[in-house]
C-alpha cells in the first residue's frame, strides 16, 4: 500500500467551460497575438486619462452596440453626459479601468511580469462577481448575446 503522496501526479482538468479554470492556459495568449498584446499595453500605458477613456467606450457601448444594458446599469434615463456620474455605471467605469490596469501592466497576463497567481486571482474575482448578475446568466444559459464577448471585442478594436 502506498501514500497517495507517492503516487504519480494527476494533471489538472479542466472541468468547467471557463478559461479560468485551466492554469496552463493564458486566455490572453490564445486569443490575442503576441505583437497585439504588445499593442495593447503601449496604448493603455500612452493614455492621459484611462479612466475617461474607458468611460467614453462603456457610454458608446451601452448607447449605441447594445442599448438593454442602460436598464442594467441604472442609466436607462439618464442623458449621455451624466452617465458616469451615475453610482453604478461610474462605479464599473472604474473598477474595469483598474482590471484592465492590472491585467495590462502589472501582470504576466499580457506577458510582462511574473505575477501569474495574482492574475487569475483578479480575472477569477472579476468571475465570480458577473456570475451573480441575474440578466448575465439569463442571456447566457440562452445562448443569446454574450455580452462579455461584445465587450471585450469592442475594447480589443478601439484599443488595438
Amino acid at each position: 500500500m502506498g501514500s497517495a503522496l507517492c503516487g504519480p501526479k494527476r494533471k489538472k482538468v479542466q472541468v468547467s467551460a471557463s478559461w479560468v479554470g485551466n492554469e496552463s492556459e493564458n486566455p490572453f495568449e490564445t486569443v490575442l497575438t503576441k505583437k497585439e498584446r504588445v499593442l495593447l499595453r503601449e496604448t493603455f500605458q500612452r493614455l492621459d486619462e484611462p479612466k475617461e477613456i474607458v468611460g467614453m467606450i462603456f457610454v458608446d457601448i451601452v448607447n449605441d452596440i447594445e442599448p438593454e444594458l442602460k436598464k442594467v446599469f441604472g442609466v436607462d434615463r439618464a442623458p449621455k453626459a451624466a452617465m458616469l456620474k451615475m453610482p453604478k455605471f461610474g462605479g464599473h467605469v472604474a473598477r474595469f479601468t483598474e482590471l484592465i490596469d492590472q491585467v495590462v501592466l502589472t501582470t504576466s497576463m499580457v506577458g510582462y511580469t511574473e505575477n501569474l497567481v495574482g492574475a487569475w486571482q483578479l480575472v477569477r474575482k472579476t468571475g465570480r462577481i458577473h456570475v451573480k448578475q441575474g440578466f448575465l446568466e439569463q442571456n447566457q444559459n440562452q445562448l443569446e448575446k454574450n455580452y462579455f464577448e461584445i465587450v471585450m471585442n469592442i475594447f480589443i478594436e478601439r484599443f488595438i
